[in-house]
């Protein structure tokens, strides 16, 4: 039989070990993070673009209501997008005064709400009577931005887009990342 030999493979792969971590804090996790945020901008524009198809707003109005937060270094490894705001008023929804009533296409359907519905308060508001006389009066209201983003219509639309731009996004990040070179072992 021939003199044993020992190897110790113990050593090298702590070391190994050790390297990984450092490349994954060192380019992974940024090259993930730059990758969630550009793929989170062109999901935010598909569900701006979405929610105002499907409800009748105007894309400026979703625009404003639809907020991206961004990962951000010592963060999670999250993007998340969030819709704000409250029930809109039926005059964002091309709300014309008609003899029997108000006329608006909330949810890009046309509609005339008549028995005491008009627009008062300089144009900027639909009203409706709730009692017999002049008062009270309550407002009229179509679509929220935070719900229309969690319908099955704009959510399989971000799902679809994310889906297509994060493994493109992540490749091209990652390959930055590794060009301006590996992390160096310390000895």
């Amino acid at each position: 039989m021939a003199a044993g030999v020992k190897i110790s493979v113990r050593h090298e792969l702590r070391a190994l070990s050790r390297d990984l971590k450092r490349v994954h804090r060192k380019h992974v996790e940024p090259a993930a993070r730059a990758a969630l945020n550009r793929t989170g901008g062109s999901v935010r524009s598909v569900a701006v673009k979405e929610v105002a198809r499907e409800s009748g707003i105007k894309q400026k109005d979703v625009r404003g209501a639809v907020k991206l937060d961004k990962a951000r270094k010592g963060g999670p490894l999250r993007a998340e997008i969030q819709g704000r705001g409250r029930p809109l008023n039926l005059i964002r929804f091309a709300a014309r005064q008609l003899k029997k009533g108000v006329s608006a296409k909330p949810w890009n359907k046309k509609r005339v709400y008549g028995r005491g519905a008009f627009i008062d308060n300089d144009g900027r508001t639909v009203f409706k009577r709730t009692g017999a006389g002049r008062l009270p009066i309550r407002g009229m209201y179509g679509a929220s931005i935070a719900t229309e983003l969690v319908r099955d219509a704009v959510a399989a639309a971000v799902r679809k887009q994310f889906g297509e731009r994060w493994p493109v996004e992540f490749k091209r990040a990652f390959e930055q990342a590794m060009k301006r070179g590996l992390p160096r072992r310390k000895s």
